[in-house]
């Protein structure tokens, strides 16, 4: 096995100290048991620290943006795949088409102006653009994924429910 990429996904802390809480709530109080408490609690107390007015997050840097103008390309299987027998329009009046892209059917991206973490290049897409031109870093932004707001939600009342002297 070969690592090639790590992160520190809040979602992904959320699940596991999750899990942590319900193995230490049917451990008991054994050293298992507490060890799993300690640190579903540890892994929610730092999630705590990351809290923000959106929630909560950290900076992640992404390099897919460069396949945001990609057709799609049998050979390579990259781009937004579109039959050549369809067309149709989006709800934002974006036409589709087998030579759409990912950003072709979301044009209002283009006046996205969401802060970098890094201040790079601009912000939003002015900072997507630079790095799919190739003129600058790929983009540090702050996700609020749904599902791990709801994640870290969840294990917070989880944990409560089930220790709620803590």
């Amino acid at each position: 096995m070969t690592i090639r990429d790590t992160a520190q996904d809040v979602g992904v802390a959320a699940a596991y100290a999750k899990l942590l809480t319900y193995y230490a709530a049917k451990a008991g109080n054994t050293t298992l048991g507490t060890t799993a408490k300690n640190t579903a609690k540890g892994l929610l107390d730092r999630l705590i620290l990351l809290k923000e007015d959106k929630g909560i997050s950290v900076c992640e840097t992404r390099s897919d943006y460069e396949r945001f103008n990609d057709v799609w390309d049998s050979t390579n299987q990259k781009g937004l795949f579109v039959p050549t027998s369809f067309s149709g329009t989006m709800p934002n009046g974006d036409k589709i088409n087998s030579s759409s892209t990912f950003l072709s059917i979301r044009s209002f991206y283009n006046t996205d102006q969401t802060p970098t973490c890094t201040g790079g290049p601009g912000s939003g897409m002015a900072a997507i653009t630079a790095f799919m031109n190739g003129s600058g870093p790929a983009p540090e932004f702050r996700y609020h994924r749904f599902w791990a707001q709801a994640d870290i939600a969840m294990a917070m009342a989880d944990f409560g429910s089930l220790f709620p002297n803590g």
